[in-house]
């Protein structure tokens, strides 16, 4: 019952932040284009739902959901997740939610954040300017950070038990019965995409060679042999330009902060009432 009032009062909280602009929209809207031609998508009990605030929603979304939002189905169902957002909205306003302890304080918490995030980008993040030779010397100096991942062949033999996995890894002997076991060939994996247990029984393995350990996994106990690998190379500059971009900007951001909240400090009179040392708080 807690969880579910929670995730509630969360869609309040975000919906009560935009409650203003929605009840000034409902008035000034006529016809099907409102105040700077901003066109409606939909309306829910006479409030609208804009182009802006579809583009707006878009935003917020990563760059391969965006890119779903190409077809015309999946659109639709964007449009229909802002609808139903807007009526959980208008339910809790109807029941009065807005005006409850909880969603007041998680409202202020809410709206203090993201006028510190209003502050942080206006002060610290559009002060940043990366150029492109930052950039490539950054990448000179650290290469060895920009490899992709090796490519590994292996073969991987899946046992029923433990003893017979033992037998074939420390003398090469399979059972006689097949159906005690599984050999599966594996070709060109990413060693950064296998499960966390099988790239350790593979990294340091040579051409040819057993993994040392025997490990079980959903279906049964491995013992893995690899057959090739392709060594990874460094990654061309053009290929990782745009993460050591954001690399070198996170660096500046952390460091300007810093510096920016020095400097409030120091023209601030802050007084600590409470010594962690000692337990005070108790």
């Amino acid at each position: 019952m807690t969880s579910k009032l929670s995730l509630f009062l969360c869609v309040v909280v975000t919906f009560m932040l935009i409650s203003c602009e929605q009840e000034m929209r409902k008035e000034r809207v006529v016809g099907s284009v409102k105040k700077g031609d901003d066109v409606v998508y939909a309306r829910i009990n006479g409030i609208p739902i804009t182009k802006s605030d579809y583009e707006r929603e878009e935003k917020k979304l990563p760059q391969n959901l965006r890119e779903l939002l190409k077809d015309s189905s999946k659109k639709k169902q964007f449009i229909d997740n802002l609808i139903t957002k807007s009526l959980l909205y208008q339910e809790a306003k109807r029941l009065g939610l807005e005006n409850t302890q909880g969603v007041k304080q998680a409202v202020e918490s809410f709206e203090r954040d993201v006028i510190i995030n209003a502050l942080i980008e206006s002060k610290i993040k559009n002060s940043i300017n990366i150029t492109e030779d930052e950039a490539y010397n950054f990448y000179i100096k650290n290469s060895n950070k920009y490899y992709s991942p090796d490519l590994m062949t292996y073969e991987q033999f899946i046992f029923r038990d433990y003893t017979a996995a033992s037998i074939f890894q420390s003398k090469s002997i399979l059972p006689k019965n097949s159906s005690e076991y599984i050999v599966e060939k594996v070709e060109d994996k990413k060693l950064d995409t296998l499960d966390i247990r099988v790239a350790n029984q593979l990294k340091n393995l040579k051409k040819g060679e057993y993994s040392q350990n025997i490990i079980l996994l959903e279906n049964g106990y491995y013992v893995f042999k690899l057959l090739n690998r392709v060594k990874g190379e460094i990654l061309p500059f053009e290929k990782v330009k745009g993460e050591i971009f954001e690399e070198l900007k996170k660096g500046k951001e952390k460091d300007l902060l810093k510096e920016y909240v020095d400097s409030l400090k120091e023209l601030s009179k802050i007084d600590v009432l409470v010594n962690f040392d000692n337990d005070s708080t108790k």
